[in-house]
């Protein structure tokens, strides 16, 4: 009989260290058990997808140039610059200057070309040609 009791002694003890443990592990997450078991065969969510920014191509502005000067040595060059969606603008450049997306490189005003950089793209820009309306023939 001695011996039972020993046995029996050893089992609750057993036991009951066993369920302070399994109290113990519920205790910080006690729905940790239903999700192990997944009745309903859940599945995790999945990684959220980044959302794709579109890419909008680059509009370059309109640049005409208007005239062009050299006056007590200084160059200068007198252009009109559209952007879409804002005001023309009508700046007079020297070179190394720049007015929004428009920057002047160089100027030569004898051939009447100058050089720019656009929406960091060069590119070389010309007088237009004034165009003198001819005179009217007198027919006798």
């Amino acid at each position: 009989m001695n011996r039972l009791l020993r046995i029996g002694f050893w089992c609750v003890a057993i036991g009951w260290a066993g369920l302070s443990v399994a109290l113990s592990v519920t205790k910080d997450a006690p729905y940790e058990c239903i999700a192990g078991r997944n009745v309903f065969k859940l599945q995790p969510l999945p990684a959220p997808i980044p959302p794709v920014q579109p890419t909008t191509p680059k509009v370059m502005p309109k640049v005409i140039v208007t005239g062009m000067t050299d006056v007590c040595g200084r160059k200068q060059v007198l252009a009109e610059i559209s952007e879409p969606g804002r005001p023309t603008i009508k700046p007079v450049l020297a070179e190394g200057e720049e007015a929004g997306l428009v920057r002047v490189l160089h100027i030569d005003v004898g051939r009447g070309l100058v050089n720019v950089r656009i929406h960091g793209e060069a590119s070389t820009l010309t007088l237009p040609s004034a165009s003198v309306p001819a005179a009217p023939t007198v027919r006798r």
